[in-house]
Order: C-alpha cells, then structure tokens, then sequence
C-alpha cells in the first residue's frame, strides 16, 4: 500500500474556492473539504472543470491560500467535482485548528470512509 507524507484529517469544512478553469472563465463557489492536511486538501462539489497544475485561491474563515491542483475527478469516475491541491504558499494557511504533523498514513478503503465521522485515516 502506498505510503501518504502526512495524516490526513476527516473533517467537512465550508470553504470558497476561486481560480479559472480549463475553459478560462474566471469562478469563485463554495465547496466542502473531505479530508485536510497542514498542506493541502481534498475537496468536494468543485462544478467548474479543473485540470491538474492549475492555481487558485482557497479561503476558510479569515485564512487564504493560493493552491495548485494535484488531481481533479472527472464525470466519469467515482470522484467527480472532486479535486485534491496542495498550498503553494506553505505554512501561511490556518485551517483554524491544529493539524497533527504525522507522516506516513497509508491510502484509506472506501469502507474505512464514512460520511459523518470525524477521524484520522491510518
């Protein structure tokens, strides 16, 4: 199983997204995380079409953060509107709680997902 370089944490968060997506046009939306790091984040309900290298602005409360796209589900697979980024600006974005800095979380199971609970995949 492969190996993650941070644990992530479970939590859903109302977050406001803005960038451009693949057809240039310029959006900003709400969306929900599925998963965060000190890092980065998986997001859910993105309705824009994102590619993979693509920048943006992510803001929570009163933090913000520009990201870059690491991966962005299609229509057609079990992740679509779902993107994962990564903060290019490291360590300037406050999720507005402590994020546990422990490496080496292995890939989750589906099964190990559920939509309500709050935990640390291992």
């Amino acid at each position: 199983m492969e190996m993650r370089r941070e644990l992530r944490l479970y939590l859903a968060l109302t977050v406001r997204v803005s960038g451009v997506d693949i057809h240039g046009q310029s959006f900003e939306q709400d969306a929900t995380t599925i998963d965060i790091t000190g890092t980065g984040a998986r997001l859910k309900g993105i309705t824009h079409t994102l590619q993979t290298g693509c920048s943006g602005l992510l803001q929570h409360r009163g933090s913000r953060g520009i990201f870059s796209v690491k991966w962005a589900g299609k229509l057609d697979t079990k992740s679509p509107g779902q993107i994962g980024l990564k903060f290019t600006d490291k360590g300037r974005f406050n999720w507005g709680r402590a994020i546990p800095q422990i490496p080496g979380d292995a890939f989750p199971d589906q099964e190990t997902c559920q939509e309500n609970d709050i935990k640390y995949f291992r």
